[in-house]
């Protein structure tokens, strides 16, 4: 089952990667896109596929499938894209409410990304 996992999660970031660099790296007007209203709906359904895929990653971690050297090197790359305020103000506004928590298979909105606040 690891194998499954490892491979179907690693395609999905793979997918996901460039859209997320594009996302982060995007800029209109010479001015860089710093604000969730700046996101167009392509852009924000990229950011909530890259929070499901991490939302999964961390349920089949917690029940045991996943690795801890898997889990951390993961978990390091949710930190890099987080650190990115556009992903983190989207991942606050998912988060704000319980339904959104549970959404993403959490309690305090802290489980994935290290430096959540």
């Amino acid at each position: 089952m690891l194998k499954e996992l490892f491979e179907d999660f690693n395609k999905r970031y793979d997918s996901l990667n460039n859209k997320l660099y594009n996302i982060v790296t995007d800029s209109k007007d010479n001015m860089k896109v710093d604000s969730l209203s700046q996101l167009s709906k392509s852009q924000k359904k990229t950011i909530i596929d890259y929070f499901n895929l991490c939302a999964e990653e961390y349920f089949w971690y917690k029940r045991g499938r996943i690795d801890n050297k898997i889990w951390n090197s993961w978990q390091a790359g949710m930190n890099f894209w987080y650190k990115h305020k556009i992903i983190s103000d989207m991942w606050h506004e998912e988060v704000k409410s319980k339904n959104g928590k549970l959404s993403y298979y959490i309690n305090n909105g802290d489980e994935f990304f290290e430096n959540y606040k």
